[in-house]
């Protein structure tokens, strides 16, 4: 039996959880390379994987799939204070159902609003850069293994 063990989570504020986003990368690297040859898999056999991961975990990327800025990861407790617009329909909908204070809090709670009304992310040591790309986990992994955009693969599995 063997184990891939994980750096810690940091915090830079209290109830952020925040991890650099090459650990899981690296550790299914090493996963990978710790159990094919102790199994006697050769690489090249492999024609398909199956991935899996903490689907909590948010991690801001670029046009490259290089991140921005750690990871978020599921125990994160920080907020969105101002949230972006939902449109008249979805803001009078909700409301007409006397749902708008429930959905408002779900969108607090949404690390991809989060970053896209902070000011500043300490994390970075300025102002937040912007980016085509939010992965969750296993996408994320799922990129850097086959160099393609999870969403188009998603799309054409639906």
């Amino acid at each position: 039996m063997w184990t891939i063990n994980l750096p810690p989570y940091f915090s830079v504020q209290p109830g952020w959880a925040d991890q650099n986003p090459g650990v899981y990368w690296n550790a299914l690297c090493d996963a990978c390379n710790t159990l094919l040859p102790e199994i006697g898999v050769n690489k090249e056999a492999i024609k398909a994987v199956a991935l899996t991961s903490q689907r909590g975990t948010l991690i801001n990327v670029d046009k490259e799939g290089k991140p921005l800025r750690p990871a978020i990861i599921w125990l994160d407790q920080r907020v969105a204070h101002h949230l972006p617009p939902m449109g008249v329909f979805w803001e009078t909908l909700f409301t007409l159902v006397r749902q708008k204070q429930t959905i408002d809090y779900f969108r607090s709670q949404a690390e991809a609003n989060w970053i896209g009304v902070v000011p500043s992310d300490p994390a970075m040591g300025s102002t937040p850069k912007t980016s085509p790309g939010k992965f969750h986990c296993k996408p994320y992994n799922f990129f850097w293994l086959t160099k393609k955009d999870p969403t188009v693969i998603y799309t054409r599995i639906k």
